[in-house]
């Protein structure tokens, strides 16, 4: 009687593993797609890649010693602009404050001390300080904008820019 048991355990054992191998192999038949045409595959694996690359944010350096009026055309895109410059050495003995105003809006722009520089010159050594604004916000067409340094002398100098969005 115990070799009909095992007989049948072992039948049993064998029926239920070729009924999960079955199962099994329809499963993965149902998750694999054949692609008749290779064509029909690139739209699936192609990246999408911008067509034109829009500027949005916008970046230039001006010099303190500049006299005339500034004149900067950016993309129609950008709708914001950082603008850096350095400390004049005229002005670092009269502690200059810098104030960057865009007249068209109204916005008013933080200065911010971005790093101190040494001059590499045979002079005492003197420091020479990179300032930046933080982003303006632009308007569609002729934006005016304000770069006002007060010195502790009771002296006020402006200078403008203009940027053609």
């Amino acid at each position: 009687m115990d070799k009909k048991r095992v007989a049948l355990c072992l039948g049993g054992l064998l029926l239920l593993t070729g009924v999960l191998a079955v199962s099994f192999h329809k499963n993965t038949e149902a998750r694999t797609r054949s692609i008749s045409n290779v064509a029909e595959a690139l739209p699936y694996f192609k990246q999408q890649q911008p067509t034109v690359q829009q500027k949005v944010k916008e970046e230039f350096s001006v010099s303190c010693l500049t006299q005339e009026e500034v004149i900067k055309t950016v993309a129609a895109s950008s709708q914001v602009l950082r603008i850096k410059f350095t400390d004049c050495p005229a002005y670092v003995k009269k502690s200059a404050l810098y104030a960057v105003k865009n007249l068209t809006n109204g916005y008013d722009a933080q200065v911010f001390k971005s790093q101190s520089l040494s001059s590499k010159s045979r002079r005492p050594a003197s420091h020479i300080t990179q300032l930046s604004t933080d982003y303006i916000q632009l308007q569609s067409g002729e934006n005016i904008i304000e770069l006002q340094i007060s010195l502790n002398d009771g002296q006020k100098i402006n200078k403008k820019i203009r940027i053609n969005r």
